[in-house]
């Protein structure tokens, strides 16, 4: 007779008891529980911050389908959609340009716009100028009568130069009529931006010298990187970044009273990505980036004047963090400072959002860093919200403009 085969538990595994296996349901279905939450809910996120979540298939391009906790894609399609500034008519449109890489040499500037009534449906995107693809960087500014101006900088690779156009355009029409190079001339007789290229120092086509490693424009006439501002008595600020000039390289300011003829420009300060906006009667907010040598991490400063630019305060670090870049002030109120700029962390990049008053400094993220990067944010007062465009990196190397709306503290 066969012996029988034990009754009870497993030689080598032990008896759970009831309440073990009851523990062990429960917190599988906890799990469970949070990961469905986290797929199909768009969940809360903490208040003045902003989901990183994007969405995908095929309305991920879609901006009248992006709605995450008021993050929205506004320039999607092909090519990377970055450095985005828009303005608002008096009317109510927003006309936003944005800058489209679609190759390392192939850019170009387009312009949509955004008629109200419509909700967030914004119409397609136009190109500047056809058939030129040597455009990048472009600023908006709307004067009296619904006069829109928009400057761009335009690299010509074969003179290896660049120089600053602007187009005018009557109220959303976006039919643009070019009025060429800007006549910009340096203080104290310097080179003009458009003028024949000088000759080019011997062996810098050897790579030794910086315009010959980077592809940009020869050293005096490298005048790049444009922003135009409204000053309180309605003409028209103007600042370029000069590179390549060694000492003399850095911020440059030329004012204007119809936003077309510029007087000549007078150095502010070094840095790049400089920018200066009215904030007052006399009062001046410049804002730009600068590092301490090659390979080391960007950091964003402010500087403000009371005397319309003849003296500047101490350069003043915008954020507490090290790593910050990609300034840009927001006007506002007098005595309110609203400045917009980009934060790298060892996870990611993220906008942030610093507003000075006499009652003190506030400092807070828009976004999350992430593994997406966000980059050139860009700020449009709303009434009492601020609307904020930034670029994020939707895949490797592949921008889109999307927009957020935040309480203006």
């Amino acid at each position: 007779m066969r012996d029988r085969e034990p009754v009870g538990p497993h030689p080598w595994r032990p008896a759970r008891s009831f309440r073990t296996r009851m523990v062990t349901a429960t917190f599988l279905g906890v799990i469970l529980s949070l990961g469905l939450c986290l797929v199909l809910a768009p969940g809360e996120t903490h208040p003045g911050f902003v989901s990183m979540a994007t969405p995908r298939g095929p309305t991920a391009r879609r901006a009248s389908k992006i709605r995450s906790h008021g993050l929205r894609r506004v320039a999607g399609g092909k090519g990377s959609q970055v450095r985005p500034a828009a303005a608002r008519l008096a009317g109510g449109t927003i006309l936003l340009a944005f800058e489209r890489i679609i190759t390392a040499q192939r850019r170009r500037v387009y312009v949509q716009r955004r008629r109200p009534g419509r909700g967030w449906s914004w119409a397609r995107a136009l190109p500047l100028a056809r058939g030129d693809y040597t455009q990048r960087d472009p600023t908006l500014l709307v004067r009296s009568g619904n006069q829109v101006l928009l400057y761009v900088q335009v690299d010509d690779l074969r003179r290896m130069r660049a120089s600053i156009r602007v187009h005018v355009s009557r109220g959303d029409s976006l039919r643009w009529q070019s009025r060429g190079r800007l006549g910009l001339r340096l203080s104290g007789g310097g080179a003009r931006a458009g003028a024949p290229a000088s000759p080019r120092p011997r062996g810098s086509l050897g790579g030794g010298h910086p315009s010959a490693r980077h592809g940009v424009a020869h050293p005096r006439l490298a005048l790049t990187q444009p922003f135009a501002a409204l000053d309180r008595a309605g003409g028209v600020l103007l600042t370029v970044t000069r590179r390549f000039a060694g000492s003399r390289d850095g911020c440059h300011l030329a004012r204007s009273p119809d936003g077309l003829r510029f007087g000549p420009l007078r150095r502010i300060g070094p840095g790049r990505r400089c920018r200066v906006v009215a904030t007052g009667p006399g009062q001046l907010l410049l804002t730009y980036q600068s590092r301490a040598r090659r390979r080391k991490r960007w950091r964003a400063f402010s500087r403000t004047s009371s005397d319309g630019g003849k003296t500047w305060t101490s350069p003043r670090p915008i954020s507490a963090l090290i790593s910050s870049s990609d300034a840009h002030p927001v006007p506002g109120s007098p005595g309110k400072l609203r400045i917009l700029f980009v934060v790298s962390t060892p996870v990611g990049s993220a906008v942030g959002l610093v507003t000075s008053t006499p009652s003190g400094r506030r400092e807070r993220r828009l976004t999350l860093p992430g593994r997406r990067r966000d980059i050139a944010p860009f700020g449009l007062p709303d009434g009492k919200d601020l609307l904020v465009f930034f670029a994020r990196e939707i895949h490797p190397l592949d921008f889109d403009v999307l927009s957020l709306k935040t309480l203006a503290p």
